[in-house]
């Protein structure tokens, strides 16, 4: 079976995703050739990248408004490349902002549109997921409770399970990691991730630091700073220099991190489910621009930010939004677990609930059954 797919996910997390489907198309149907917008894991996974990722990621309404320039170039080339390529089908990965608007765009070359990683309607523009009805020919959802939702809209859809139950796997137990990072067995291990956008790590990584020393008041704590792909550690390194000698910088080795950490310090995103599928305890941040706070507080239909607590339908772990954000607050949070164990073992507990409701491994393999069908 030969084919030509074009694949665009617009993140680093989708960009992973989309490796993992690819090479899971790849492994049934190997002659299918793949061109898309991603990053090097897409490279390496056999896609013929158009466009790299590293360009397109934004947070939030308000920052997808200040990056419309670049996003209307690339959205008129990649319309000529959907129309002068003979394309067998069209697979989007969340990134919703540019994704529904180029399916629009393309809607009328009758090219199948497949939606994997499908946008979070419950949260954002309810009144979307219309047009997502009228635009996309199956969705493939990862969360189990979006599959009744867009088949309610007369959506053929799929709940694949989530893919990181197969992608996220840690290698070292607690002494090897102590022993490679050169950290203190004895000592509790409080691992800080500011996320993978500049903007996310100048607004939340600051408190994260300053936090720092109100805690070794209390506790002898190992810290970490986990630096995701791409981020720029010169940048995280300036901003942690007074901090250094206590803080240890690792990068590229975010699952053995969260394994090994007794709590985390987390900016909501995927790293929050990350830390679910280990059973990490972790206290939630998560900050935006003014403008874009007050869109969100506008748009936004969901209680809680993390989609740990979403998953749950209950706070299972603290969410520290906006001024909240502070270095007294987080300090605050990690204490409270730390010096409670039995708090601790139950936020564990209830992680375990929540990686149970992401399904089964395998997810890019049915994801893959799924877009061939249309091949």
């Amino acid at each position: 079976m030969k084919g030509s797919i074009l694949i665009i996910s617009g993140e680093a997390s989708g960009e992973l995703h989309g490796a993992e489907l690819v090479r899971a198309i790849r492994k049934l149907s190997p002659d299918t050739q793949f061109f898309g917008v991603g990053g090097e894991q897409m490279r390496q996974a056999g896609v013929e990248l158009l466009y790299d990722v590293i360009h397109l990621e934004v947070v939030g309404v308000w920052e997808a408004l200040l990056s419309l320039g670049y996003h209307r170039k690339l959205l008129k080339e990649l319309i000529s490349f959907a129309e002068t390529h003979r394309l067998s089908a069209i697979v989007l990965i969340d990134y919703p902002y540019f994704n529904l608007h180029f399916a629009h765009r393309v809607k009328h070359l009758s090219t199948p549109i497949i939606y994997y990683i499908a946008p979070q309607v419950w949260a954002w523009y309810p009144g979307r997921i219309k047009k997502i009805a009228r635009l996309v020919d199956k969705m493939l959802v990862i969360l189990p409770f979006e599959e009744e939702l867009y088949r309610q809209q007369g959506l053929k859809v799929e709940f694949v399970g989530h893919p990181l139950l197969e992608e996220v796997v840690a290698e070292l137990d607690r002494s090897s990691f102590c022993k490679k990072y050169n950290l203190d067995e004895e000592s509790e291990i409080v691992s800080l991730l500011p996320g993978s956008r500049q903007r996310e790590i100048k607004y939340l990584l600051p408190p994260m630091l300053q936090s720092i020393p109100l805690l070794q008041r209390a506790r002898k704590i190992n810290f970490i700073i986990s630096l995701a792909e791409r981020v720029d550690r010169r940048l995280v390194e300036r901003m942690a220099k007074p901090y250094l000698p206590q803080v240890t910088l690792v990068e590229r080795d975010t699952y053995n991190v969260i394994k090994n950490s007794d709590l985390m310090v987390v900016t909501s995103g995927t790293a929050t489910l990350e830390a679910a599928v280990l059973g990490t305890p972790m206290v939630v941040v998560y900050k935006l621009t003014f403008p874009g706070y007050l869109l969100a507080k506008l748009l936004v239909r969901v209680k809680y930010i993390s989609l740990v607590n979403i998953l749950a339908g209950r706070e299972v772990v603290t969410e520290l939004l906006q001024y909240r954000v502070t270095a007294r607050n987080i300090a605050k949070e990690v204490l409270r677990l730390l010096l409670n164990p039995t708090v601790k073992e139950g936020v564990k507990k209830e992680l375990l609930g929540v990686r149970a409701k992401l399904g089964t491994p395998g997810a890019s393999h049915r994801a893959a059954r799924a877009v061939l069908q249309f091949i």
